[in-house]
C-alpha cells in the first residue's frame, strides 16, 4: 500500500571532491568509451565489484583501468608473489590464459581464462600471497585496475554514504534529540530494506526486533483493517519493540 518504492534506511556513506590521477595511456575517447562498455560487462558477475561500488562510480573506475601486453608463455601471474604484482585484477581483452597450481611440486592447469573472463579479485581487497600462476598461451592482452584505485573509490563512496545518512538523520523529529555522536552510531546500524507497494513491512501480532525510518516513499498504518495514518520520508515506526518485548500492534505496508 505504498505509492512508490519505500525503503527504511541502511548501510554507509562518505564525501571527497577528486579522485587518483589516471593512467598515463591515452587513447581515443570513442575506444576508451568502448572499452569501458566491456569492461562492464565482463565484471557484472562479480559480486565484490557490484556489491561495494554503485553504478556510476563503477564507470569512473573502470575508467581508470589500462591495456597491458603479454606475450604468449609470460607469465601474469605467478603464485606466491606479494607486493604490487598482487595487487591488480585482471579483465582478459584478448588471448587465452592457463592457471596452474602447485600439485606435489607439479605445476597442473586448473582453469582457463579467455577473452572477457577476470581474475585476480581478491588481490583488491587482500594484501595476501598469490595462490595460483597464470600463464598466457597465446599473445595477449589484459585490461588492469590497481588495488589502491579500487580501494580509493570504495573508500569514498562509503564516506559520502555516510555524510549522506548523516543529514538524513539530522531531519528525523523523533531522534532531534541526539547528539551528532549518537546519531553516528545509529547510521553505522541502519541496514537498508526495499519494499514494493502493498508488501507489509510489519505485521499487527508478530513480535518485532526492528525499528525503521522511512528514507522515501510512503507507507500505510493499518489498525484492526483500518488505516489509522500515513508515513512520509523521515516518519518512523516500531520503536516501541527496541524497549519492550510485545507484538505489533499494527501493520505497516
Amino acid at each position: 500500500m505504498a505509492k512508490e518504492r519505500q525503503a527504511v534506511v541502511a548501510t554507509a556513506i562518505t564525501p571527497c571532491t577528486s579522485g587518483p590521477a589516471p593512467h598515463g595511456q591515452q587513447q581515443d575517447p570513442e575506444l576508451r568509451a568502448d572499452a569501458q562498455r566491456r569492461i562492464l560487462a565482463c565484471l557484472q558477475t562479480s559480486l565484490l565489484w557490484s556489491h561495494l561500488l554503485d553504478e556510476e562510480t563503477r564507470r569512473i573506475v573502470a575508467s581508470h583501468m589500462y591495456e597491458r601486453a603479454v606475450p604468449a608463455g609470460e607469465l601474469l601471474i605467478q603464485a606466491g608473489e606479494t607486493g604490487p604484482s598482487a595487487a591488480q585484477l585482471f579483465v582478459v581483452k584478448s588471448g587465452k590464459f592457463e592457471v596452474l597450481e602447485d600439485r606435489d611440486n607439479v605445476l597442473m592447469r586448473v582453469n582457463t581464462k579467455k577473452e572477457d573472463d577476470y581474475f585476480g579479485e581478491v588481490g583488491l581487497l587482500y594484501d595476501c600471497p598469490r595462490s595460483a600462476t597464470v600463464a598466457a598461451t597465446t599473445d595477449a592482452v589484459v585490461w588492469v585496475l590497481e588495488r589502491s584505485i579500487f580501494r580509493w573509490y570504495v573508500q569514498a563512496e562509503a564516506e559520502q554514504e555516510y555524510c549522506q545518512r548523516l543529514v538524513f538523520l539530522n531531519s528525523v523529529p523523533l531522534l532531534s534529540n541526539l547528539s551528532r555522536d549518537q546519531k553516528s552510531m545509529i547510521s553505522n546500524a541502519l541496514v537498508e530494506e526495499v519494499h514494493a507497494a502493498g508488501q507489509d513491512i510489519v505485521r499487527a501480532g508478530e513480535v518485532g526486533n526492528k525499528f525503521y525510518i522511512v528514507k522515501e516513499g510512503e507507507a500505510v498504518v493499518l489498525a484492526e483493517g483500518r488505516e489509522a495514518n500515513r508515513l512520509f520520508k523521515a516518519d518512523t515506526f516500531g520503536e516501541a519493540c527496541l524497549f519492550v518485548d510485545q507484538p505489533r500492534k499494527a501493520t505497516v505496508c
